[in-house]
């Protein structure tokens, strides 16, 4: 009510207290989940139906929390986004995914292309570049391998800020996508 103005009141809903109290707990159990190791990556076979062929994987965020089991990514990336901790968890993200394309490229002695989903605040962050840049340069031939899916959301504001990412990203060797197209606002 004080960040309404004067002469003005609002009712109290027990229901917002509960919804406030179990997001906290879950961008605390996010907070954990990073330091204690509680992620995992899914991957979904990409296949070339005419051939049935694999073409790729794409990374599946996955989070087995100790305290509370299996938690649907439904139910924590609107917390991570909110809170700002998909940046992290979006760097581990990408950084086990290329250790993935490496094992695999190692150990099957051909390439498997990674698909990874980066939200909206992670490639607006500086961090995402830099990342990608160090990739880069510890293995030349990784950006090949990687592609990555931004959402349609992370292209709406700020039009030269990713033109000039995508252009980078792209000057680097990655693969881009849009993720989610015509969802939101085209």
């Amino acid at each position: 009510a004080k960040k309404l103005g004067r002469n003005t009141y609002c009712i109290f809903d027990d229901r917002q207290l509960q919804e406030s109290s179990r997001r906290l707990g879950m961008e605390n159990g996010l907070r954990m989940a990073l330091a204690q190791k509680e992620f995992w990556l899914a991957y979904q076979p990409k296949v070339d139906l005419a051939s049935g062929r694999i073409m790729g994987v794409e990374a599946m965020l996955r989070w087995d929390s100790h305290q509370l089991g299996r938690i649907s990514p439904a139910s924590f990336i609107p917390v991570a986004e909110e809170s700002g901790l998909i940046i992290d968890i979006g760097d581990w993200v990408l950084h086990e995914a290329v250790a993935a394309a490496r094992r695999w490229r190692d150990t099957l002695g051909h390439e498997v292309p990674v698909a990874v989903n980066v939200a909206a605040a992670q490639f607006r962050s500086p961090r995402l570049l830099q990342a990608l840049r160090a990739i880069a340069a510890e293995d030349r031939a990784m950006p090949r391998l990687i592609q990555l899916e931004v959402t349609e959301s992370a292209l709406i504001s700020g039009l030269e800020d990713v033109t000039g990412k995508f252009i980078a990203i792209k000057e680097m060797g990655y693969h881009i996508a849009i993720d989610d197209f015509g969802t939101g606002y085209s």
